[in-house]
């Protein structure tokens, strides 16, 4: 996979962990 795609998952990834926290 190239890595700005990559890169970009990882960012999501870490949103969407954050949101998680910040919902509960």
């Amino acid at each position: 996979l190239p890595l700005f795609l990559l890169e970009g998952v990882a960012i999501l990834g870490e949103v969407f962990a954050l949101l998680i926290v910040l919902m509960k």
